[in-house]
């Protein structure tokens, strides 16, 4: 769940550095190639660390935790709307 405490918000995204380098992200690639980097310091893969199942599951739900959050949030709603919009496909 990415809704962590603000006084923790600042450790981990000093000065909004993150969304930064997301903004500089140029397509699905190099966002990719920044959440990978993201976590390999997570693991401790940049400085030698030998992370073992549980860490990689560990990130491995994560990844999918986010994916639900993303599609609760912003998929579903966008999705409802369209139905709204266009007609219900599967119950018409």
């Amino acid at each position: 769940m990415p809704y962590i405490k603000q006084a923790n918000r600042k450790t981990v995204d000093p000065e909004d550095a993150l969304p930064a380098i997301g903004e500089q992200c140029d397509g699905p690639g190099e966002l990719n190639y920044a959440i990978c980097r993201l976590i390999t310091g997570y693991l401790g893969l940049n400085v030698g660390g030998k992370p073992g199942y549980a860490e990689w599951n560990e990130v491995k739900g994560v990844l999918v935790c986010l994916q639900e959050v993303i599609a609760h949030r912003f998929l579903n709603p966008y999705e409802d709307q369209k139905m709204l919009e266009n007609g219900d496909v599967f119950f018409d």
